[in-house]
């Protein structure tokens, strides 16, 4: 079994993976400015109901 190899495929996995994760949450913050920015009034009107 190449132990080494699927050692170093592990790492570079795992690289990718957080590379991947750090993009979504930039991301998301981007997003979630956004909604604050432009979403929130809609998403009270839609979900507020006074009665």
């Amino acid at each position: 079994m190449a132990t080494c190899h699927s050692k170093s495929q592990r790492i570079y996995d795992f690289y990718e993976i957080r590379e991947e994760i750090t993009r979504v949450l930039q991301n998301r913050h981007t997003y979630e400015q956004d909604n604050r920015l432009n979403g929130t009034p809609k998403y009270f009107e839609e979900n507020f109901d006074p009665q």
